[in-house]
């Protein structure tokens, strides 16, 4: 393919100020974000800034296209849009039946020896958009967020902290984990070993640098590479689940 790749910036303590205002935009949109209040105040010196309605970083998918439709004047084609990745959804629900009504939990991992899991709730983006292929949140949920302790973040609720020795208390009939590193280490490492579906093999693993971080950033575009690459192995991991109990 010869596509020009857009140009990224850095923007892990705050927006490249500089490197924005070189660009000359007409708009910044920053639906889905964890933009401070001083941060959203020095971004409009640039341009005019579309903020999050919500919570930061809590904008759902749908939200997000209809608001963007808005603010570039093209709302009915942000409701086609949506119109059109719902038919997607419905056709993967129709092919891939195990699913619905399967619990699951999704959650992330590290490598590092005692470390907690970081357990996301149903206000993360994550789990609302595998709850869009039929899938349920385990009602372990409940308890994980009533047991559990808050991660400090700097924008928006953290996901909880689940002490990994109690891993056989995520009870639920697929695991989604979220892992940092090659899915092939962490299984080597059995760091996963205590979780449900790794006795049932009902354990789907998603990569941060892409089928995680279409679910956080949850996009029209996010929600079918989810259909292409995350929903076969949640489908396999759910007919594992129904026939191994």
């Amino acid at each position: 393919m010869n596509a020009v790749m857009p140009a990224q910036y850095r923007d892990a303590e705050e927006p490249p100020y500089e490197e924005l205002k070189s660009l000359k935009p007409d708009l910044i949109l920053a639906v889905n974000s964890g933009i401070s209040r001083e941060e959203y105040d020095r971004l409009t010196e640039i341009a005019p800034v579309v903020a999050y309605p919500g919570k930061p970083f809590g904008t759902d998918w749908r939200t997000t296209t209809t608001t963007v439709g808005k603010a570039i004047g093209k709302p009915q084609a942000a409701q086609d849009l949506i119109a059109s990745v719902e038919e997607g959804i419905s056709k993967a629900r129709s092919s891939y039946t195990d699913l619905n009504g399967s619990s699951f939990i999704y959650l992330g991992a590290s490598q590092a020896p005692g470390a907690d899991f970081e357990v996301y709730d149903e206000d993360s983006n994550q789990v609302r958009i595998l709850k869009d292929f039929g899938v349920v949140p385990s009602p372990v949920m409940a308890k994980v967020v009533a047991e559990g302790s808050r991660k400090k973040v700097k924008a928006g609720t953290g996901p909880v902290l689940w002490e990994s020795r109690r891993a056989g208390e995520l009870q639920a009939d697929i695991d989604v984990v979220a892992v940092f590193s090659d899915k092939q280490a962490i299984l080597k490492d059995g760091v996963l070993n205590g979780l449900p579906g790794a006795k049932h093999d009902s354990l789907v693993l998603v990569r941060t640098s892409d089928d995680a971080l279409a679910l956080v950033e949850a996009s029209p575009l996010g929600v079918k590479w989810v259909t292409w690459t995350v929903l076969p192995e949640l489908a396999r991991a759910a007919y594992e689940a129904k026939t191994s109990r």
